[in-house]
């Protein structure tokens, strides 16, 4: 597996676990707990599938992603709680 794919996939995990901090229900704390375990076996399952260095990279890289994606996290999870801007005069 290339580098490219496994951290995409890593990316992935990382914009869906930080989406799910900013929604609502009784559902997200599971999820959340989930979503924390797969990424993170993820992250340690590049040892195997890449090399040790790209492995000590991929348990940082959560974090980055995560830090990165919060900003774009909020605004879609206040979009889907909230529904879309609508105009005044409509």
């Amino acid at each position: 597996m290339s580098p490219t794919v496994f951290f995409g996939i890593l990316f992935l995990l990382a914009f869906l676990f930080a989406v799910n901090t900013y929604l609502r229900g009784s559902w997200t704390k599971l999820i959340e707990r989930w979503l924390f375990a797969i990424m993170y076996g993820w992250a340690f399952s590049a040892f195997y599938f890449l090399n040790w260095k790209w492995g000590l990279v991929a348990l940082v890289a959560p974090f980055v992603f995560v830090a990165v994606l919060v900003p774009i996290a909020r605004a879609l999870a206040s979009l889907a709680v909230r529904g879309p801007l609508r105009h005044p005069l409509d």
